[in-house]
């Protein structure tokens, strides 16, 4: 946020804008007005999605394209820190009466079996009620207009899952469209991950730690949102924008707050392994 190559970047990407390549409405629509709007009429030129059949009606008409080429010759992807194995997914209060009863309720959550119908759907809609030849759980065939991720959305409850290598493997069948998501991260995401980049790994926090990033966070990526839209509707960002950003960044929005949190849980984790 406070590198001259992001001031660079939101310049490069504003020119975009400003020749029309870019709609200014997607800075400001919503997840369903995005699709909604690629529907019918074909009206997207590029996006970015897991599947294009969530998106436009004419899915076939769309390729998958590598990262495109930056300013300087660069040609790189950037890799989530999202992680997929997450913590305070059930939290328990000291109050709570029979938590072993609590706990085994919630344990068979993490049952492959279960964890699939909660994630994607219960067996009879989205899986068929029979085991295969070699007794895994496989989705049903699509009918109708209906894409698997509206399926999955109009009937998965969501909630603590766990599905590892092990389940993939000899419990459920991926699902036909995250196997596709697999073989097109392996063909246009992974040759241009830098080498040695790893994600920000899941890290804990104490009390007075989740305090501050409660107290601070959401400003800060507000702020930065804020002004990173506007630079990007208005032409980009000038020397002058850009110092009052960074000076913000430091004064304003608390941001050294936040990056003395992440350090020190990145720091215990790090003593740790």
């Amino acid at each position: 946020m406070q590198d001259e190559r992001f001031k660079e970047a939101t310049n490069f990407i504003a020119d975009w804008v400003s020749k029309g390549l870019i709609d200014p409405v997607s800075f400001e629509q919503s997840q369903d007005n995005f699709l909604a709007n690629g529907k019918g009429t074909e009206t997207y030129g590029a996006f970015y999605w897991w599947e294009s059949e969530t998106v436009v009606s004419n899915p076939e008409n769309y390729i998958v394209c590598a990262p495109l080429v930056g300013p300087n010759g660069d040609q790189t992807i950037s890799v989530s820190n999202n992680p997929e194995i997450s913590t305070g997914e059930v939290v328990f209060f000291n109050g709570v009466e029979n938590v072993e009863v609590l706990l085994a309720y919630f344990d068979r959550y993490y049952d492959p079996l279960i964890s699939a119908q909660i994630n994607y759907g219960p067996i009879g809609i989205v899986y068929e009620e029979e085991l295969d030849e070699n007794g895994m759980l496989q989705q049903k065939e699509l009918t109708g207009d209906v894409t698997a991720d509206e399926l999955r959305l109009q009937n998965a409850p969501l909630g603590p899952v766990y599905l590892s290598d092990y389940a993939w493997e000899h419990v459920v069948h991926m699902e036909p469209r995250a196997q596709l998501r697999l073989e097109r991260l392996e063909a246009y995401a992974n040759p241009y991950v830098s080498e040695n980049v790893k994600p920000v790994p899941n890290m804990q926090f104490t009390i007075e730690e989740l305090n501050t990033l409660s107290s601070y966070e959401s400003n800060l990526n507000d702020y930065i949102r804020t002004n990173l839209i506007q630079w990007l509707l208005n032409g980009g960002v000038s020397d002058d924008q850009w110092q009052t950003f960074t000076d913000d960044l430091n004064n304003r929005t608390n941001l050294p707050a936040i990056q003395e949190v992440y350090q020190a849980a990145y720091d215990r984790f790090t003593s740790n392994s």
